[in-house]
Parts: C-alpha cells; structure tokens; sequence
C-alpha cells in the first residue's frame, strides 16, 4: 500500500515520475527485462487530474513504452472503489488532444474509469511478459537505471520497485548498481540545497555571488 499513498502528494518539478519499477526475472524459459515509469493520481468518482505546471504530460507521454499513471481510485458512500488502475501516459495524452486542449494545461479532468488496465493484470501480464510492449527492456543493470533516469541521476523517480528473480550474482549487481546511483542523486540533492542555503545566507549578509 506503500506505493498508493504517495498518490496526491506534492508535485516534484524535477521529476519525470513518482514511481519506478524494474523487473529482471530469468527462471526457466521466461526472460523479462524491463522497466517503467509512474506517475500516481488520485481519482475520484471515475475523474482524474493530469494537469500540470511543468508539462508534466508531454514529458511522459513521449515515452510511450515507459511511461504510465497510476491512478489510486475513490468513491462517495455507497459506491466501492475499484481496485488501482494503469493507463499508458501516450494514450491519455491521446484523449486530452482529441478533446481539443493541451498538453501543458495546469488542469485536465479526465474521466479514467474504462481506461487502461487494473493494476494486477498490468504487472502480471503485461510488464512481466517479454512478449508485450509495456515496458523498456534493458540488458544490464548500468542500462536499467540510465533508463530510469534518462542517463542523469538527478531524474531517478522518488520511489523504486524491484522485481528481481534471477541467480544471485545477477540480483545482487542489479541492487548494488541501483544503491550506486541512489546515493549519487541524493549526494547530489544535497550538494543542490547547500549551496542554495549558502546563496540565500550571502544575499541576507549583503554579498552577491
């Protein structure tokens, strides 16, 4: 439940998404390398905000075998709320173009119930199955989170999932690259606000950099 909680936070700009997952599992005759990108929604009665004041929309959706939206549904009593939902971040722009409105708008109602897939089917079927094209294959763990990132560490999604079933050397590089590069992006997060702290300190005293 970890993941959906997250649904309706604030917005982090910086972001391509709230969620990664990667799945790397080799058992047998199944083979699946892949990864994907979320960003999660809150839905209620069906409706949907994917506004965004940074164009959030068009980022995503021009990735459309990665890109995706995870909407966490809720209901007025004495309606049930369904079980979370997946829809392709290309296909939702698809339907914000056809109505005539763009991509860039900072509100975009949209009523998601019959789209996409419910989120169970999506990951037992769909991103774990080599087969489909839901998801990003990569071959390497460098790879898996250059993709995650679009090659900059500072892009990584907030919260990653890993789907790992391999041997144990291969599960063990995929963690350890995976940390490598965590660590690089918080060094870095870190580095960012210190030296906004010491900008905004140097202003406060008078000084200008």
């Amino acid at each position: 439940m970890g993941t959906f909680e997250i649904a309706g936070s604030r917005e982090e700009t910086r972001l391509g998404a709230d969620i990664g997952i990667v799945v790397d599992i080799d058992i047998g005759g199944l083979v699946c390398r892949k990864v994907a990108l979320f960003q999660a929604k809150k839905v209620m009665n069906g409706l949907a905000d994917i506004g965004s004041t940074s164009a959030q929309l068009a980022k995503l959706s021009a990735r459309p075998q990665t890109a995706f939206y995870l909407f966490y549904h809720q209901a007025t009593h004495p309606l049930r709320s369904p079980a979370p939902t997946v829809c392709s971040a290309a296909a939702l722009a698809e339907c914000v173009t056809n109505g005539g409105r763009g991509l860039d708008a900072g509100y975009l109602p949209v009523n998601v119930r019959a789209l996409g897939w419910d989120w169970t089917s999506f990951l037992s079927f769909g991103l774990c199955n080599a087969d489909t094209d839901l998801g990003e294959s990569f071959s390497n763990a460098e790879e898996a989170v250059a993709l995650l990132g679009e090659g900059d560490p500072r892009h990584l999604p907030k919260y990653l999932y890993v789907i790992a079933i391999a041997d144990e050397p291969r599960v063990m590089e995929l963690r350890a690259k995976i940390q490598e590069h965590y660590l690089e992006s918080l060094t870095m997060e870190k580095t960012r606000h210190m030296d906004k702290s010491r900008e905004i300190d140097d202003k406060d005293h008078g000084m200008h950099l």
